[in-house]
């Protein structure tokens, strides 16, 4: 009896076994790839070597502030006394100002004619008589050749290193007035003003109040040292 029921019993076992291996089985799983980012280098920024050009162009007639007469029948518009402002309202102003602008545009038609992809871009009058230009192919030789201009000065980029600043500054010239640094100071007379407080200035004057009492405390700040707060001024 006992072998039948171990038989019996194993053979239940096994059977448990195989239904368990057939329905708890699992299958390889390959996850879903619904999208991707690439990443990629990001790019670097490289230099326009065909970057447009930009000057500033002088024009041969004085602006307004310097104008002091000469040409054809325009009246000087520069201030006869300095310090003294110019008058933009005035007739004399106006009618010479309308020179300038002439001047400017005879050459603005020549600089289309000559450089098409240029433009002027901004105008000047009253202190400087001038125009920006800015372009592809453009040289200050160029602009130079152009009917009125006076003089062209290119756009420069100055890169200035701040960790000493003497030569920009120009401290060496100011020490050399004082015979140097290691002379800084010499002979300077130094004079001392210690004006202190004068209770009997009117300023203190205590007309029309009642004085305070006089049981002042003697344990404080005030009853170990002078009681006058002076004032130094040095020169």
């Amino acid at each position: 009896m006992k072998t039948k029921l171990s038989i019996a019993i194993s053979a239940a076992l096994l059977s448990s076994a195989a239904i368990a291996n057939s329905e708890f089985t699992f299958k390889p799983y390959s996850p879903e790839i619904t999208s991707h980012d690439k990443f990629s280098k990001p790019k670097v920024a490289t230099t326009n070597l065909g970057a447009p050009q930009r000057f500033i162009v002088e024009m041969e007639s004085p602006a307004l502030a310097k104008y002091q007469g000469g040409i054809g029948s325009f009246a000087a518009t520069a201030s006869a006394k300095e310090g003294q402002k110019i008058n933009v309202q005035s007739a004399e102003v106006k009618n010479y100002a309308n020179h300038l602008t002439k001047e400017q545009n005879n050459f603005s038609s020549a600089l289309a004619k000559t450089v098409p992809n240029a433009k002027v871009e901004r105008h000047f009058q009253t202190l400087f008589n001038g125009v920006t230009v800015v372009g592809q192919g453009l040289t200050a030789e160029k602009l130079a050749q152009m009917p009125g201009v006076k003089s062209v000065y290119p756009e420069t980029m100055y890169e200035i290193s701040m960790d000493a600043s003497h030569q920009i500054i120009n401290t060496q010239a100011m020490w050399d007035a004082v015979s140097g640094m290691e002379n800084a100071g010499k002979g300077v007379k130094v004079a001392v003003i210690d004006g202190g407080i004068r209770p009997e200035n009117p300023m203190f004057a205590d007309a029309g109040f009642t004085a305070p009492s006089g049981n002042l405390p003697s344990d404080d700040y005030c009853s170990t040292v002078d009681a006058a707060f002076f004032k130094t001024v040095v020169a």
